[in-house]
């Protein structure tokens, strides 16, 4: 974590001012309680930080007695609090002061220290309490707020002098996120997991940990191979657990601010005008975002966490005359009330577009089950949790009657999920058909053709025998007339974004290797607005486009998501994290960090979150690439895995990735005579061709047998692999120590998010050695790689097999195999017998 400390005002001030986590601002209030007189110390932090428990720290130490000063809400003012001390005397803030003071207690000897809670909400009479009580310079005050501002003013020389402090808590940051979930679980959390409940609570301790306990509870958290994992997302309908939640929220801010707070929630969006006259006073709202309750954006204003916008929603106190929105339909179907068909329909898609799927579920429960907009709905739910097939069967009929929308999803779903040609071609022409003119579906059935068209050359290309294939069900309309589209799904949209997705791969698997790089304007569309059913899709095809192009950025923006629901985002995130992975493993990320972001994959993958994508030949080929061993336990040998040429409909680059596999992990374990190297990486696009070849001079370059590199060398200047690339190529033939480290560096310079250029280094530490031994070294050292050179080298220092894996930045597998076919090539079983024969054949290791 990062701990930004401000020394603000006189010399010798103690302020730290924000960014502390929780055991420093507890080691830094202990420290500071036990040096100063009478402190003063503001802690600070928003909604669900563990200010309580900074407090509660104080309690069992020796040198306090701990009083709790009690505050009352004011009636109908809101944000709002007053000292009870000061109705209980019925005098002047100095009388209330006295009164605190003077009060007996039970160990005289033990300082005094008052706790002043919700101290951000104390009216201006209640802070004059406060300053008596601080100018006696008796009493260690602890001042807890959620919006520090006013307080941090008010008290600012006081806070500045050497008896204050301020300690401002940060929320956790990913990487806290995670240790606290493995606590909290017992079990390392996945990325997907870790990344939900981050986003959902904000980092807030907790209410981060109530909503691990929450899904342990309801059973969306799992363990899956001694990992937790996310089994999907939570559905919201907890109506107790809701209420609890509002009634803590409640008790923390008032119920004049909760009744806002669940009419804006109710609203969705506000915007900023009509939310200042709302929240009263106008001030309010800005006290609410800086406690992390609220967002403001130039859209508008809304709920900051979606555990709180969920609460407020779902909370069995119902609201009266609730809006029209999402939000206020869902709410008033939660609680009872009647909602009008149209109502449900369009709620129904919403909470869709956000990945509230149980929820869109629910609502449109009201509506008859031979409606066609349920029927639909209720598909693209199957669709986007990972069920296509589930989801076909729910729409032939519904388009068999001649609904336009569902003969649309139906053919996107054989062209883009399935890609099956057969059934694809079918629904093509029947949407054709039952389409004619109508423009909402020429962009997308125009899209559709085009992905068609790369199926069928796939297919062309495909190695898997006719008779292996199976066949397709058909979908027949039986009716040429068409029905009105249902309502919820854009088409003319779903049409657009497929069409700019295509245009952004093709324009990056068709440039020449010598085109400056450019890819079509995607980043322009925000993914929080493309229709679910197609994001994770679109996401892979751009994120290619990316890889294809400018390798050396982020594939996957963050720019893209921004805004994104995480239910929504969640839908995806096995998708994501594969091409995240797949992105690292092309830029030279090391093995053990590919082979434990395998692991979460594999975990998520088997505990069936919706894949998106994802298939298992991408899996499969991305574990055969980091040596994670479960392929071949799965499927048997990678060689059977059918490879295909590269198009749109690969986007998830499974035939690339079983060819690099093949290649460095047959090098690996030495078996590289068995890979025809030019077959093998030499997908259809040149620019693919490219990224390989850089991919495997940069992973293999030290395992492959040097007829495998001039292979690479040829076919890399005939792509335009970058010069820096080639000069490593040309090093590692030539054993030219000099020229290699140059070529390192520039690989380095280069990439400077990938590190590649410290990998390599470290990869050919005896490259210069081994380019020095003598040619008469015999026979016997000439069937040694470089590589196996170099571990042999550390196993006559004594090193183990872990440390030589970890000094060579490879796995403990990869250095058991070097050893194995250097035991072998020498015809040896030990390491005496290794030590014997290295020097009867003169070979200077040392």
């Amino acid at each position: 974590m990062m701990l930004e400390t401000h020394q603000v005002g006189v010399e010798g001030s103690h302020c730290l001012r924000r960014g502390a986590s929780f055991a420093f601002a507890r080691t830094a209030l202990s420290q500071h309680c036990a040096d100063v007189v009478a402190p003063v110390v503001l802690i600070s932090g928003v909604y669900g930080t563990e200010r309580a428990g900074l407090i509660s720290y104080t309690a069992p130490r020796g040198w306090a007695a701990v009083e709790l000063v009690a505050s009352r809400e004011i009636p109908g003012a809101p944000l709002a609090r007053r000292l009870e001390i000061l109705d209980t005397v019925g005098g002047t803030a100095h009388e209330a002061a006295r009164s605190l003071l003077t009060h007996p207690v039970a160990d005289p000897d033990l300082e005094r220290t008052f706790v002043f809670p919700h101290a951000d909400l104390l009216d201006e009479e209640s802070l004059m309490v406060v300053d008596e009580v601080v100018r006696t310079q008796q009493i260690v005050v602890l001042l807890s707020s959620m919006a520090p501002s006013r307080l941090a003013l008010r008290f600012a020389r006081v806070l500045n002098s050497p008896r204050g402090l301020h300690l401002e808590l940060a929320p956790l940051s990913l990487e806290e996120t995670h240790h606290r979930l493995a606590q909290q679980l017992e079990e390392p959390p996945t990325a997907a997991l870790t990344r939900y409940l981050h986003t959902c609570s904000d980092g807030a301790p907790e209410s981060l940990m109530r909503l691990a306990r929450r899904g342990l509870a309801e059973g969306w958290i799992a363990s899956v191979d001694a990992r937790s994992v996310v089994l999907g997302s939570p559905s919201w309908m907890d109506h107790l657990e809701a209420q609890a939640s509002l009634d803590r929220l409640r008790t923390r801010v008032g119920g004049v601010v909760v009744d806002v707070l669940r009419a804006l929630a109710l609203r969705g969006e506000m915007p900023l005008d009509e939310a200042m006259s709302v929240f009263q006073p106008r001030d309010a709202i800005f006290a609410l975002e800086e406690s992390g309750l609220l967002t403001i954006r130039p859209e508008g204003v809304s709920i900051r966490r979606e555990s709180h916008r969920q609460a407020l929603i779902m909370a069995r106190e119902p609201v009266s005359d609730p809006p029209s929105t999402p939000e206020g339909v869902l709410h008033a179907r939660s609680v009872g009330a009647e909602i009008t068909s149209e109502a449900a329909r369009r709620t129904g898609w919403a909470l869709l577009e956000r990945g509230l799927l149980e929820q869109a579920r629910f609502v449109v429960e009201v509506l008859p089950t031979q409606d066609a907009s349920r029927g639909a709905l209720e598909a693209c739910c199957d669709l986007v949790a990972g069920a296509p097939r589930r989801a076909l069967r729910q729409l032939v009929p519904i388009a068999a009657a001649g609904d336009l929308t569902a003969a649309a999803l139906i053919a996107f779903i054989h062209g883009t999920v399935l890609e099956d040609t057969v059934a694809g071609a079918q629904s093509l022409s029947n949407l054709s058909a039952m389409a004619g003119e109508a423009p909402e579906v020429q962009d997308l059935i125009e899209a559709l053709r085009q992905i068609h068209r790369s199926l069928r050359e796939d297919m062309d290309h495909n190695t898997v025998p006719e008779e292996h294939v199976q066949p397709a069900a058909r979908t027949e309309v039986t009716s040429p007339c068409r029905t009105p589209a249902t309502s919820g799904i854009d088409l003319a949209g779903l049409g657009r974004v497929l069409l700019q997705v295509l245009e952004a791969f093709s324009v990056a698997s068709g440039q020449a290797p010598s085109a400056p790089v450019r890819v079509a304007k995607i980043s322009e569309i925000s993914f929080r607005e493309v229709p679910i059913v197609c994001v994770s899709w679109a996401i892979s095809c751009l994120a290619a486009a990316r890889l294809l192009t400018v390798p050396q950025e982020d594939i996957l923006p963050e720019r893209w998501f921004r805004d994104e629901p995480p239910g929504r985002s969640l839908l995806r995130v096995n998708a994501t994290e594969a091409l995240e992975m797949l992105h690292a493993m092309m830029s030279g990320e090391g093995i053990d960090d590919l082979r434990r972001r395998m692991e979460d994959l594999w975990a998520q993958y088997e505990g069936g979150l919706p894949q998106g994508f994802l298939r298992r030949p991408l899996l499969e080929a991305l574990d055969f690439a980091v040596e994670g061993g479960r392929t071949e336990d799965l499927l048997g040998p990678t060689g059977f895995i059918p490879r295909k040429t590269g198009s749109i409909t690969e986007a998830s680059w499974a035939h690339v990735l079983t060819a690099v596999g093949r290649v460095l992990g047959l090098a690996a374990r030495g078996d590289v005579s068995q890979v025809d190297v030019a077959r093998e990486l030499a997908p259809a696009c040149l620019v693919m061709r490219r990224l390989v070849i850089r991919c495997v001079v940069l992973r293999g370059i030290h395992d492959l047998d040097d007829a495998a590199l001039v292979v690479l060398e040829v076919q890399g200047r005939a792509v335009g692999v970058e010069e820096e690339i080639l000069d490593l190529l040309t090093a590692r033939l030539t054993g030219d120590g000099p020229r290699f480290a140059v070529a390192a560096e520039a690989v380095e310079a280069h990439w400077p998010r990938s590190g590649l250029g410290r990998s390599i280094r470290g990869r050919f530490r005896g490259l210069r050695r081994a380019a020095a031994i003598p040619a008469t070294t015999g026979e016997q050292l000439a069937m040694l790689s470089a590589r196996e050179q170099e571990v042999a080298e550390q196993v006559l220092q004594g090193l183990s097999l872990a440390e030589i894996a970890d000094s060579l930045r490879i796995s403990i597998r990869t250095v058991q195999s070097h050893v194995r076919n250097t035991y072998r090539k020498l015809d040896v079983r030990s390491r005496t017998e290794l030590r014997a024969r290295l020097v009867d054949t003169s070979l200077d290791l040392r």
